[in-house]
C-alpha cells in the first residue's frame, strides 16, 4: 500500500476506528504498532509516520496530535509552494 501524508490524514479522519487505521498504516509501511499498548489511555504514546510525529497519553491522543502536526505541515508545504 503506497500512501503519503495527504492520502494518510484523508484515511484517518473518514475512518470509523482511526486507531486501528493508524495501526494499519503504521504496519504497512513497515513500522510497529502494538495494539495492547494503543488501547491503555494511561501510558505515553508515540506515532511517526511520514515524517511526522504525535503524543500523548494513548493512541487516540497520539493521533489526535499527529493529525494536528501532519494538517500543520500540508498547509506550511502549500504555502511554500504557492
Amino acid at each position: 500500500m503506497h500512501m503519503d501524508l495527504q492520502t494518510a490524514v484523508e484515511a484517518i479522519l473518514k475512518s470509523k476506528d482511526p486507531v486501528t487505521t493508524v495501526g494499519d498504516l503504521i504496519d504497512a509501511e513497515g513500522g510497529f504498532w502494538n495494539q495492547s499498548e494503543a488501547t491503555d489511555n494511561g501510558q505515553l504514546f508515540t506515532i511517526q509516520l511520514f515524517g511526522v510525529q504525535g503524543i500523548g497519553l494513548g493512541a487516540a491522543s497520539a493521533i489526535d496530535s499527529w493529525l494536528q502536526r501532519a494538517t500543520d505541515a500540508l498547509q506550511s508545504e502549500f504555502s511554500d509552494t504557492h
